[in-house]
């Protein structure tokens, strides 16, 4: 099932070991241009998705005005999100 074998992308953590290791971001988001493939880890990352969408689709200020009036932090970090 390896329809973009050769694409940089990312995946629920669970099936990183599915993807090569050249090829495997381990973002929350990754965007492959030769492929034209945007993918995601899941769930918990479809508002970071929809608004690389936007990003690619319209333009970065776009997304960013769309980003504002939503309650998400657009790249989080666990590492660094406020107690």
């Amino acid at each position: 099932m390896d329809y973009f074998k050769s694409a940089i992308s990312t995946c629920s953590p669970c099936f990183w070991d599915k993807i090569s290791t050249n090829n495997l971001r381990k973002k929350r988001v990754t965007y492959d241009k030769i492929h034209n493939l945007i993918t995601s880890q899941g769930p918990g990352t479809v508002m970071e998705l929809a608004l690389e969408i936007i990003k690619l689709k319209i333009n970065k200020i776009e997304a960013s005005k769309i980003a504002d009036n939503l309650i998400v932090w657009p790249n989080m970090h666990y590492g660094i999100m406020p107690k």
